[in-house]
């Protein structure tokens, strides 16, 4: 008899977990993108200058969580009209119609698909990761896979949980519709290096 008992509390709590699977989704945290400590930074190399500008309008959040970050997801934009080169005349011309057209794209984006390479984010360690995205400029998106480091740090002495993403790629303008004028085809790479170091927050 009591063998019997067992075995239908075995059964039941079997029933029980099959009916209520732990969910992934209830151990994600949500990061929201902090605008003042973030930097997207961009890098035109060209045969007859090398020149770099900044972005300081980040917004956007990254889903995950640190047990498996595989499930991670995210939404990273920055608006154009931030840019800064150093130039004041170089920042008027790369925001205008002719270039990037602030006015009528007025943000890129980033979107994470996925993340691969690692098992899961450890407390203060900084960890490489596989990173598939889409990439949108001037009205275009493109797909873009890219190495990326994690760093997850739990909240700890008054400072709350936070996450920091620093990643590089490369975009074509020419993918992206954005034509070099002639009178400067020298001066601007059609190829320009992204570079992102991302500060977020648990919300």
């Amino acid at each position: 008899m009591r063998s019997m008992h067992l075995f239908i509390w075995l059964a039941v709590g079997a029933l029980a977990a099959s009916l209520n699977p732990p969910s992934a989704a209830a151990q994600n945290r949500t990061f929201k993108v902090d605008a003042a400590t973030s930097q997207i930074q961009f890098v035109s190399d060209a045969p007859l200058e090398k020149f770099s500008g900044t972005l300081n309008k980040a917004s956007g959040e990254v889903v995950t969580d640190p047990a498996k970050p595989g499930h991670t997801k995210g939404s990273i934009k920055v608006e154009i009209s931030s840019i800064k080169t150093g130039i004041d005349l170089r920042n008027e011309h790369v925001q205008s119609e002719n270039w990037l057209d602030a006015k009528k794209y007025p943000q890129a984006e980033f979107v994470i698909s996925s993340v691969s390479g690692i098992e899961k984010l450890k407390a203060g360690e900084s960890v490489e990761a596989t990173v598939n995205g889409k990439f949108t400029l001037h009205g275009v998106t493109k797909d873009v896979t890219t190495k990326a480091r994690f760093r997850w740090s739990p909240p700890e002495a008054g400072k709350p949980e936070a996450l920091r993403v620093v990643a590089s790629f490369s975009i074509k303008l020419e993918e992206h519709k954005v034509s070099i004028p002639s009178i400067v085809a020298l001066k601007v790479s059609p190829d320009i290096v992204v570079n992102v170091d991302l500060h977020a927050v648990a919300n």
